[in-house]
């Protein structure tokens, strides 16, 4: 009986370690806005900034920096969501890299639209990116 305890509590005592081993990474994710699921994560070179979108409906995410300059977008990518095979029209999400240029702050509005000349506008995600003498860079949402 005393063995069968002690066996119980080393397992006890291996699952906590193991869960503790799994969930110690440090996450980078600054804020997860609702509206659009819309995810700003710092990274090495840089903020990903992650936006809900569906190409499928005709509508597709663009931004307008404010100040040029301050803040350069370097890689634009789609990333599907995992779907069944052969089902059409879902969903993923549009993320863009931006990098610090210069010291200051600019405003970033994300527009989620269809492209074409009278299309109509879903709305809109509006960030404030700050880049300190480093290069550093950070964002938040405007309200």
């Amino acid at each position: 009986m005393k063995s069968l305890t002690i066996k119980a509590f080393f397992i006890m005592i291996t699952t906590i370690l193991a869960s503790c081993a799994t969930n110690s990474k440090k996450s980078n994710i600054i804020n997860i806005n609702d509206s659009y699921e819309t995810q700003i994560e710092k990274i090495e070179k840089g903020i990903s900034v992650s936006l809900k979108s569906n190409p499928t409906t005709g509508y597709s995410w663009s931004y307008k920096i404010q100040e040029d300059g301050i803040i350069e977008m370097t890689r634009q990518k789609y990333i599907a969501d995992v779907h069944k095979e052969g089902l059409a029209g879902s969903g993923g999400k549009e993320t863009y890299i931006f990098k610090g240029v210069k010291a200051g702050e600019t405003k970033v509005t994300f527009t989620y639209a269809r492209p074409w000349k009278g299309g109509e506008t879903d709305g809109s995600v509006s960030l404030l990116f700050k880049v300190d003498s480093q290069g550093n860079t950070s964002a938040s949402y405007i309200e």
